[in-house]
């Protein structure tokens, strides 16, 4: 199950990736709600679902997904997921756990200061659908 309201969740801690039945699952971590490709697709549609482990669409919609669900903020999302993709996303194999410290020392890296949870109750209404 999807779970696109994020106002009753546990604080993040971090993504879980798996296949089951060669489908591609990605689960926010520590509540294993199911992460959908929808939200990131409303700002740029690379795929209809998550891939990962390789440069290509599903692994674009992934990165760009996950930091737009991690960030809470469009802007920083469309204009970091492709290096985050290409620094993350692409080394992913199999299983993998991603954590809320390693996307933060990704995005440090790649410039972004003070990653901007929620940027205020407008966008947050607009992200909760």
């Amino acid at each position: 199950m999807y779970d696109e309201n994020p106002t009753h969740r546990p604080p993040l801690t971090g993504y879980r990736g798996r296949y089951a039945h060669r489908h591609a699952i990605v689960e926010r971590l520590p509540d294993r709600t199911r992460l959908s490709p929808a939200r990131s697709r409303t700002l740029r549609t690379h795929s209809r679902g998550f891939e990962w482990g390789y440069a290509g669409s599903g692994p674009s919609q992934l990165g760009l997904a996950i930091l737009l669900d991690y960030t809470r903020d469009e802007a920083v999302a469309l204009d970091y997921y492709q290096a985050f993709t290409r620094e993350v996303i692409t080394g992913l194999d199999g299983t993998w756990e991603l954590s809320t410290a390693e996307i933060d020392t990704v995005l440090r890296a790649l410039g972004v200061t003070t990653p901007n949870r929620v940027t205020s109750r407008t966008a947050q209404e607009r992200l909760d659908g």
